[in-house]
C-alpha cells in the first residue's frame, strides 16, 4: 500500500491533521501536505477540511491544507493545525 493510500484509509476512519498524518506514517510533514494535496484531487467532493482556528480570538481560517502561521484578527501565534477527513463513500441509494 503506498502513503498516500494509507492517508486515504487513515482519513476514512477520522479526522486526522497533516502533523498527526506525519507522526503515524514517520514521514515529513512537507511530503504529507504534497501528498494531502494529491488525495484531495483524487477524492473531489469527499475529501473535506476542517478549517484552522485561532486558539486567542477563535478567528475560522479558510479552508486550506497548510497551517496559518499568524492570525490576521489579533496577530495571535496560537492556531489550530487544519484536520481532514473522506466522508463515506457508500451510495445514499435504496
Amino acid at each position: 500500500m503506498t502513503r498516500r493510500e494509507k492517508i486515504e484509509e487513515l482519513l476514512k476512519k477520522r479526522e486526522y491533521s497533516s502533523y498527526e498524518l506525519s507522526k503515524i506514517l514517520d514521514t515529513k510533514l512537507k511530503t504529507i501536505t504534497e501528498d494531502l494535496k494529491h488525495v484531495a484531487k483524487s477524492k473531489k467532493g469527499k475529501f473535506k477540511i476542517i478549517p484552522a482556528i485561532c486558539k486567542d480570538c477563535g478567528f475560522v481560517f479558510r479552508e486550506k491544507i497548510g497551517k496559518p502561521s499568524k492570525c490576521p484578527k489579533c496577530k495571535g501565534e496560537r492556531i489550530s493545525w487544519p484536520k481532514f477527513r473522506i466522508e463515506n463513500e457508500q451510495s445514499s441509494c435504496n
